[in-house]
């Protein structure tokens, strides 16, 4: 089919349905144009502007579904700027085209408002047609549609991202996102939080007090809001805390001084009567540790303490049998709170080692998951408290005598490695997880999701801290577990339970991965002073240990420091010998107790039920999944033994094993594939079959 053929048709069809509106739009037709010839129209300026002219003129009068017409509207003018869209005729009606009721046009307009984010001259023009921005915001808050709703949000924090100012200007305050300000003059933000009308329909729409929209409709406005400031608060907080219009800020609830910010945290939410939008308020704060985040001057953190809303908020996952909480309520918020909690502790560790409530989560968290084996087997998983437990600063969990003996000295050891279900085995992963330095940094495992996490911002010292932690760690727990790994390769081999087995495969990868730091002794300097921070592994790394002036109070707690060697021995009845770390520290299964294990497991060929419908091949299939995640961990292995027998040749090679015999076995390993020399368990036929589907 020819373009010009293409387009006599596609015009020949918009003059029969111009003179008679009620005749059916021909989608195939339409759906040909936007693949074949909006493309080709591109270089050329007349005809397409001929064809988005007649395009323009014949939705008012369309009696019909106009989706395909908006449909090769966005298409063709997919290349043109902002400037070039103000420039057509007939001019585009974007207050028509945002109006909540114009469902059709308003993903249209949405895209051809983003445009003015592109330049900051654009949305510096923008920001001179104040109907529009009430209309965007309008949109935002108050359209039913989903989708329309997060589109609208995106163009407008892109509008306010491009009209930023220079960093020199004293008009805005601090942005804490990466990106550098635009250069932009902040008309748009004025206009936003200086237009008494835009300003106001930011609390309007949102205020139960006030009609206009049914409580439905004001619910979801609340949850719309709540998701925006947020994104607004990471390109400048001050305009979020500071007054804007006095005179709007009292009509809805605010003293003197406060602004957007105090409204949607404690004014604009019933927390009594609706738990939903009391969740997404949880959440709420939760965005704000992450997205306003700075290490020294923590503003959001700063502010939620301020406002007593962060212990507010921890306080129905660490008190939920305080009677002012609602039982009914409390089945929806523990989880949220429980959130906002492992938010605050993976964001800023140091504030969390430091503050009052450390040890009280960490004792909470002993309650939660001191339960039976028959409840981690078969009960309902407790994936929320565990989630906190995986946040944790590594410090933070390691054994103390003042929380009790055995056991119950650190949460952790109450995981149990036998009779077990997948959430408590991906939690392992995470916590026992210290990312390897050097030859084997590039490593990583994504058959089944599982990153290790870099270090890279930290500092050195804080990093080799983190590994001394996790590695103290990890020898209390192989004491109290001690068939961890046995336990470990049955879950990887119970196919049955495909979740359970892929998780034990990811935890054995977690640690192979992993190159701990040895623990200090006793005649360290570490010994008697406080350490650098460790960060989690799955969080952002604090730049600077010290503690900011504004955290600081009577109620702090001594932070913890890593023990000695002689120390955790005695805590754990061990000989101090035997905490030395395995092979330098290569990886903790290279240890003659892990290999022992580990090795004839990952010699021998997966499991596999080629005679099932799909076999080996269907990358559904849990026998599929288990064996490739398997397969990577024989390569991550493989190459630790080489890395290790690389350094041997050193100046301090003679100190080390020679597992020259263990480099040879997994390299048969691996040029007997994935299935082994003859296929799994020896079933050709099978596999021939399963290759043959």
């Amino acid at each position: 089919m020819s373009e010009t053929n293409l387009q006599e048709r596609l015009q020949a069809h918009l003059s029969d349905v111009q003179t008679n509106p009620s005749t059916t739009l021909d989608e195939r037709l339409f759906k040909e144009a936007e693949v074949f010839l909006a493309t080709q129209l591109y270089n050329q300026p007349a005809a397409l502007l001929d064809l988005i002219t007649a395009l323009s003129a014949l939705l008012p009068s369309l009696q019909q579904d106009p989706s395909p017409v908006i449909s090769l509207l966005g298409k063709l003018v997919d290349p043109f700027s902002f400037s070039d869209v103000l420039q057509l005729d007939p001019p585009v009606d974007f207050v028509a085209g945002l109006n909540v009721s114009a469902v059709s046009f308003n993903l249209l307009v949405l895209q051809l408002l983003s445009k003015a984010s592109q330049s900051s001259k654009d949305a510096a023009v923008l920001a001179n047609m104040p109907a529009v921005l009430h209309a965007l915001v309008s949109l935002l808050l108050c359209t039913p549609e989903m989708g329309v709703a997060d589109k609208a949000m995106k163009v407008l924090v892109e509008l306010l991202r491009a009209d930023r100012e220079e960093a020199n200007v004293a008009v805005h305050g601090v942005g804490f996102d990466s990106v550098p300000k635009a250069g932009g003059q902040g008309l748009l933000w004025r206009r936003v939080f200086g237009d008494k009308d835009v300003y106001g329909i930011l609390f309007s729409a949102c205020d139960l007090s006030t009609g206009g929209l049914s409580k439905r409709e004001k619910t979801v406005a609340q949850a719309r809001l709540l998701a925006l400031l947020p994104r607004i608060g990471q390109l400048d907080w001050n305009y979020l805390l500071r007054s804007h219009h006095a005179e709007i800020e009292h009509e809805h609830g605010l003293a003197a001084g406060e602004g957007l910010l105090d409204f949607a945290s404690h004014c604009m939410v019933d927390i009594k009567d609706d738990v939903l939008v009391h969740m997404n308020l949880l959440q709420f704060f939760a965005d704000l540790l992450t997205l306003v985040y700075d290490p020294v001057t923590s503003p959001s953190l700063s502010y939620l303490k301020s406002k007593k809303l962060h212990s507010a908020a921890m306080s129905y996952w660490l008190n939920p049998d305080d009677p002012k909480h609602d039982p009914i309520d409390l089945k929806f918020l523990y989880s949220a709170s429980a959130h906002y909690i492992a938010t605050y502790a993976s964001t800023y560790p140091q504030d969390f080692l430091q503050s009052s409530e450390s040890e009280q989560i960490v004792k909470r968290l002993s309650q939660s998951l001191d339960i039976s084996a028959n409840q981690w087997a078969h009960g309902q998983s407790p994936k929320h408290d565990l989630n906190i437990l995986a946040s944790l600063p590594r410090l933070s969990l390691l054994p103390q005598r003042s929380r009790g003996t055995g056991k119950q000295s650190s949460p952790l050891l109450l995981i149990p490695s036998k009779i077990t279900n997948a959430d408590a085995l991906t939690a392992l992963s995470i916590i026992l997880h210290s990312p390897s330095r050097g030859k084997i940094e590039e490593l990583t495992y994504g058959t089944n999701g599982f990153k290790p996490a870099s270090l890279s911002n930290s500092t050195t010292e804080a990093n080799d801290t983190n590994a001394s932690a996790i590695y103290a760690l990890w020898t209390s727990y192989l004491h109290y577990h001690d068939s961890f790994y046995a336990d470990l390769l049955t879950h990887a081999d119970t196919l049955a339970f495909p979740d359970r087995a892929l998780a034990a495969i990811n935890l054995i990868f977690a640690i192979a991965s992993s190159q701990y730091s040895p623990l200090p002794d006793d005649t360290s300097a570490e010994s008697t002073t406080t350490p650098p921070i460790p960060t989690t592994t799955a969080t952002t790394t604090l730049s600077d240990h010290s503690i900011p002036s504004h955290q600081a109070s009577s109620s702090t707690s001594p932070i913890p420091t890593i023990p000695t060697a002689t120390q955790l021995a005695t805590l754990l009845s061990l000989p101090p010998a035997s905490l030395l770390p395995p092979i330098n520290a290569h990886s903790p299964v290279l240890s003659p107790s892990a290999r022992s294990t580990l090795l004839p497991w990952l010699l021998r060929p997966p499991k596999s039920f080629a005679h099932l419908v799909g076999g080996r091949g269907d990358a559904e299939s849990a026998a599929y999944r288990a064996a490739m995640a398997r397969w990577e961990l024989v390569l991550l292995v493989k190459r630790k033994v080489e890395v290790y027998m690389e350094d041997r040749g050193g100046s301090n090679g003679g100190q080390k094993e020679d597992l020259s015999w263990m480099q040879e076995a997994l390299e048969g390993r691996v040029r007997d594939g994935i299935w082994g020399r003859d296929g799994a368990g020896g079933e050709v036929g099978g596999r021939v079959a399963t290759l043959q589907l």
